[in-house]
């Protein structure tokens, strides 16, 4: 017997009683077997003390708790699985870890063993539905209220210093107040001969189907997927900035001509002659033969429709003379200085004699030959975010002529920025713009642009695309007709002949009498020599206006340059105009804003405060700018008002 602490022999089979007795007080006796297990219990009596039984132990109160703290380490200690002794792969004859057969284990969503769709049991992939699924351009046209948002509406910092609201009638051109010969009205307030025609541009957002029924809207589409092979449009008449285009669909006619590109790649597009324009209650289908196309639009990709109205002296507009010129590379746009924009490729070209694109030594020039006059120049120019994070730039695109004069009214802009404090957000931007010149005594035309910092200095280019070209607008002149046979001239007052006879008349203005004692008569006739419309208005404002930010703002004008039919009132309601003649009208707009670098600047027309009628966004500036927009052809009746 192994005894840490004696105790009273015992007699097998004898009572330990008297031992236990003399115990102190707390201490105990346990027992455990040989091999070390407990017996468990505190053993009181009818021990069997030998050799190879149980053994006892007294453990007085302090050695009692050491030794069960032993007994639980114990315990702990063989159920532990954590491997407690450290025993290597090596030791337990293992194979060490593999952290690639690890990682090759816990690769639950990379495919690494590349099962394809067929050996899952799953369908394969729809490229198309991939692309639909990544694609940011709203392949649903979702508009703003379906969206649950606010139409554009005039927003931004700043103010405006100036604006001015005019109308014309459906020729395109504003009566002179006092002669009404129907010259048009100059942004300086002058007036001019018409150059004859007008263009519109709209953009849609191209659908690849060939069925000729309701597109969605602002979409259109082809009746044929081979450009060359159309006969037929179809358009939404809600194009993709939600303007209604009904009236201007409407009055196509025969002559007119439809110039489409999508945006982004000249090498898509369609030159075409208008035959026919159906309303079919929200689309039209226009009829057209083609007179030159690329390759196919791209499906949900926005296009920009040029529509040329026939004019001039008599000409077809898709026979008059016309160039277009493309630059196929990207144009890094100089900084504080206009630079030549060469262009490498000449898309159209039907009478080099009149119009012309130089490809050999003067590649940035359009010659213009030997039939000068008004001309419509078209620019359309996709341009980059800078490269560099944080730079903010104003580019600028203008048209001179010679390399010496400046075409009035070419130069526009925009601004362009990446911006690292929105999470590396890159803005580009996209100028489009057309412009008429008498280019009488002009030899040729160029194309420049250049870039203004507004923070940074890195690099801003174009994109590859930009498109450069020009319409001669005056049509050919018609020979000259056989000369008159001599007749003699009644004079009538009203239908009665005047008593004396006449080889004179004097045409004076309005009301309708005649008058004269000799041989010389006065006709008064209304209309002055007639045909053209007479009804239009141009209000301003001689302060400034402030503007809020995003919140709609209309505008007041206290003062008039002209109102031939009451259509504006200097106090009350001094935002509108309101139609007295019913008929087609065509309104403007032009504000100048101050600089402000924050924010975007938006104009909108209200017809009678609810429908809009058209909409322009501009990007801010640090300088003034000008705003300036020709809205829609509008049907107009008696009491609407626009503002």
């Amino acid at each position: 017997m192994a005894l840490r602490k004696p105790v009273t022999s015992v007699p097998e089979g004898g009572n330990p009683t008297l031992g236990m007795e003399q115990l102190p007080t707390g201490d105990q006796i346990r027992g455990s077997d040989v091999d070390g297990s407990t017996l468990g219990g505190i053993l009181h009596d009818n021990t069997t003390p030998t050799g190879t039984g149980p053994q006892f132990e007294h453990y007085n109160t302090a050695e009692r708790g050491v030794v069960d703290a032993e007994v639980i380490a114990s315990a702990a200690h063989r159920v532990d699985v954590a491997n407690p002794h450290a025993v290597t792969a090596a030791q337990a004859g293992a194979e060490p870890a593999n952290a690639n057969i690890q990682a090759h284990i816990a690769d639950v969503v990379g495919n690494p063993h590349a099962v394809t769709a067929a050996q899952a049991g799953a369908e394969p992939a729809d490229p198309a539905i991939q692309a639909h699924l990544i694609d940011t351009a709203n392949p649903h046209a979702v508009t703003a209220a379906q969206a649950g948002a606010a139409p554009i509406a005039h927003v931004g910092a700043g103010g405006v210093a100036e604006h001015a609201l005019f109308t014309v009638g459906l020729d395109g051109f504003v009566p002179d107040p006092v002669t009404s010969t129907g010259l048009f009205l100059r942004d300086d307030g002058t007036w001019a001969t018409p150059a004859g025609g007008g263009t519109v541009q709209l953009v849609w957002r191209f659908d690849t189907s060939i069925v000729m029924a309701a597109p969605a809207s602002g979409r259109w589409r082809m009746n044929n997927a081979t450009p060359a092979s159309v006969t037929a449009l179809a358009l939404h008449d809600v194009d993709r900035d939600g303007v209604d285009t009904s009236t201007i669909l409407d009055n196509l006619t025969a002559g007119d001509a439809i110039l489409i590109q999508q945006v982004n790649d000249a090498t898509k597009y369609l030159l075409c002659d208008v035959t026919l324009s159906t309303d079919n209650t929200g689309w039209f289908q226009i009829d057209v033969t083609i007179a030159d196309s690329g390759v196919i639009f791209d499906n949900n990709q926005d296009c920009l429709f040029i529509i040329v109205k026939g004019g001039g002296g008599g000409g077809v507009p898709g026979d008059q003379a016309q160039v277009q010129a493309r630059r196929t590379t990207a144009f890094a746009i100089p900084t504080g200085a206009f630079a030549d924009v060469t262009l490498d490729v000449t898309d159209e070209e039907n009478d080099a004699a009149v119009l012309d694109h130089d490809l050999i030594t003067n590649t940035d020039n359009i010659i213009i030959g030997t039939d000068k006059g008004p001309t419509e120049i078209h620019v359309n120019i996709s341009i980059d975010a800078p490269v560099s994070i944080g730079d903010t730039f104003q580019v600028q695109a203008r048209l001179r002529a010679d390399d010496a004069t400046v075409i009035p009214g070419s130069l526009h802009e925009t601004t362009v920025f990446q911006d690292s404090s929105i999470g590396g957000d890159d803005v580009g931007a996209h100028l489009s713009f057309t412009v008429q010149a008498d280019l009488t005594g002009v030899g040729f035309i160029t194309l420049q642009m250049q870039k203004i910092s507004l923070s940074g200095a890195g690099v801003v280019n174009t994109a590859a695309g930009m498109t450069f070209s020009a319409v001669r607008l005056s049509g050919e002149v018609g020979a000259q007709g056989p000369a008159g046979v001599g007749s003699t001239i009644l004079v009538e007052d009203e239908g009665t002949p005047l008593v004396t006879a006449a080889d004179t008349i004097n045409f004076t203005g309005a009301g309708v009498t005649a008058s004269g004692a000799g041989t010389t008569k006065t006709v008064n006739i209304p209309g002055g020599g007639g045909g053209g419309p007479t009804e239009a208005a141009r209000a301003e404002h001689s302060v400034d206006q402030a503007i809020p930010n995003a919140t709609p703002t209309v505008l007041a004008f206290n003062s008039e340059l002209f109102d031939t039919d009451t259509m504006h009132d200097n106090a009350t309601n001094n935002s509108r105009l309101t139609i007295n003649t019913a008929g087609k009208w065509l309104f403007g707009f032009n504000g100048r804003w101050e600089n402000n670098a924050a924010g975007e600047r938006h104009a909108r027309l209200l017809k009678n405060g609810t429908t809009i009628v058209g909409q322009q966004q501009l990007q801010p500036t640090t300088a003034e700018h000008e705003q300036c927009v020709t809205f829609p052809l509008q049907d107009a009746i008696v009491t609407d008002f626009l503002k």
